[in-house]
């Protein structure tokens, strides 16, 4: 009986181990994910790059230098990504003309602003950007066309 009893703890604690091993973010794969964004072949700089996970996860974000790359951020900078299939958006949206912030009223129009990236690749449903994170990969070539 008490091999019976010893037999027991064993699995419930092995099985313990487990379920409470794979919760949030015990079992998440993370990988570094960089790329470079250029619009008619021209480096964007300033562009928010966003991965917008198919399924479950989270999404990955990241800014563009002034070559236009960029390295993605999940929960801690620059961690990548999580491995999985991913709707990829560009955006980058500047004031027209000369903006006082300080009298600047609390928002702008759409009349207002400059979509230096065209406005489509910000919408994942209408970017036509997708990425599949995994293991070893190369880094991500956004070639954006006006």
């Amino acid at each position: 009986m008490n091999c019976l009893s010893i037999s027991t703890r064993l699995t419930a604690s092995a099985l313990l181990m487990l379920f409470f091993g794979s919760g949030c973010g015990g079992g998440t794969t993370m990988v570094p994910v960089s790329g470079r964004v250029t619009l008619d072949g021209q480096p964007v700089e300033g562009a928010s790059v966003m991965l917008h996970p198919q399924g479950e996860g989270r999404p990955a974000t990241g800014l563009t230098d002034a070559r236009g790359e960029f390295q993605l951020t999940t929960v801690e900078e620059f961690d990548g990504a999580m491995l999985g299939a991913y709707r990829v958006t560009v955006s980058l949206v500047r004031p027209r003309g000369d903006v006082d912030y300080d009298t600047a009223e609390a928002g702008f129009d759409e009349m207002s602003l400059e979509y230096v990236v065209p406005q489509r690749y910000g919408d994942r449903e209408t970017s036509g950007l997708t990425a599949q994170v995994e293991r070893g990969m190369s880094p991500l070539e956004l070639d954006l066309q006006s």
